[in-house]
Formats: C-alpha cells, sequence, structure tokens
C-alpha cells in the first residue's frame, strides 16, 4: 500500500473508557500540570451539583483524602436507579462509562460552563471508583476499576437520607499532575458567587493541609 494510505482494517474503533484512557491528552490536556487535576475534581463537583438540579438539595462536600484519592458528596436526590432500555446497563453504569451520556441540555444550568469532559472521563482515568447512591429508603454502590464496572449496582443497605458520593483515585500511570487546593479554594469561591444554589465545602485531609475551607 502507498506510503500515507491506510485501509479500513487499520482504523481502530475504541469505546468510551479506551478512548480516553488510550490518549487522555485529547481529553483534559497536560496530564503533568496541577490546573487538569483540579479540572478533574470540579469535573466531579459539577456532577454533583448538576444531580442536585434534579430536586431539593443544599450542599456538596469535597473531601481530599490522600493525593491521589479524593471524595465528593452531595445530598440531592440520588442517581436514578433504572436500567437503560436500549443500552442494556443501568443508567448510573451509563453516566459513569459513557461519554456525553447526559439529560438534555435545556435541563442544564450555568455551572456547566465549569465542566466540559464529563464524569465518564474522571472515571476512565481512575485507578478505581466508587459510587455509592442514597435513594428510595436503600443504598446502592458500584465499584469500578480503570473506568470499567467490577460488577452490577448492588444493594448494600437501608438508609433514611438522599444523595450521591463519588470516591475516585486517579490513575498515577495516566495523571501526575499534583492537587493544588489553594488554587481549588479560591476557584470553588468563584464558583460559589455564580452557582449560589448550593454550598460547597473543601475538606482536606491530608497530614501537610490547612484543613478545612
Amino acid at each position: 500500500m502507498p506510503e500515507g494510505r491506510y485501509a479500513a482494517d487499520d482504523i481502530q474503533v475504541l469505546d468510551s473508557v479506551s478512548a480516553v484512557r488510550a490518549r487522555p491528552e485529547l481529553y483534559v490536556g497536560d496530564v503533568t500540570s496541577s490546573e487538569v487535576v483540579n479540572g478533574l475534581v470540579l469535573e466531579v463537583l459539577c456532577f454533583a451539583v448538576d444531580v442536585k438540579t434534579g430536586g431539593p438539595a443544599t450542599r456538596a462536600e469535597i473531601r481530599v483524602l490522600t493525593d491521589d484519592l479524593v471524595e465528593v458528596c452531595n445530598d440531592g436526590p440520588g442517581l436514578p436507579l433504572g436500567r437503560h432500555p436500549k443500552e442494556g446497563v443501568s443508567l448510573v453504569e451509563l453516566i459513569l462509562t459513557r461519554l456525553y451520556a447526559c439529560r438534555d441540555e435545556k435541563a442544564r444550568v450555568e455551572h456547566t460552563r465549569w465542566c466540559d469532559k464529563g464524569i465518564a472521563v474522571v472515571n476512565a482515568l481512575s485507578a478505581w471508583c466508587v459510587v455509592t447512591v442514597r435513594r428510595e429508603g436503600a443504598v446502592w454502590e458500584q465499584r469500578y476499576e480503570r473506568g470499567r464496572a467490577v460488577h452490577e449496582l448492588e444493594r448494600r443497605g437501608r438508609c433514611a437520607d438522599t444523595g450521591t458520593t463519588l470516591r475516585f483515585c486517579l490513575d498515577r500511570t495516566l495523571v501526575t499532575g499534583a492537587l493544588d487546593t489553594r488554587r481549588l479554594r479560591a476557584s470553588l469561591e468563584r464558583f460559589a458567587t455564580e452557582v449560589p444554589c448550593t454550598t460547597v465545602l473543601l475538606d482536606d485531609q491530608r497530614p501537610t493541609s490547612t484543613g478545612s475551607a
């Protein structure tokens, strides 16, 4: 075959997770920068606040547990528990593993200008991720490793409240930048003025941190 040409079988078609993990820089930019790591945390926050618009909620909390491990909680209605009729997976798994699996754009609100990559990108760039949904009197949980579900969404117990918690550990073979909580706090202050519908707390639990803000 002449140089510069290729056949159809030379083209590799990747699913969402494989595509993001194969070329993360195409989706998030410079994977060595703290700006990108901070941006991934903001993606999860935007996801939490977007869930909030589906029902009553008062706050979201970002907990920085280690340099690699972050947890974002919200007290919204919790992710929907049904299955997608065409894709054959739970709506939770669809949202966490498929790019652009979101609601109608008309339902989105002003905070979305803060994020444009989606929660599936964060999941794909994590060594592991656990989503916990509190809804309809029960706790549901699903674990992912390198962007793929390890098991089905499983019921873990009962609860009286609602909300969603996402805990993710960055895959440091793909993303090497450091989390900069000083800049993250500054971003959250701007976020609070532009998206006053919710209160966002930042709790940096790392030993060298300056604590909550």
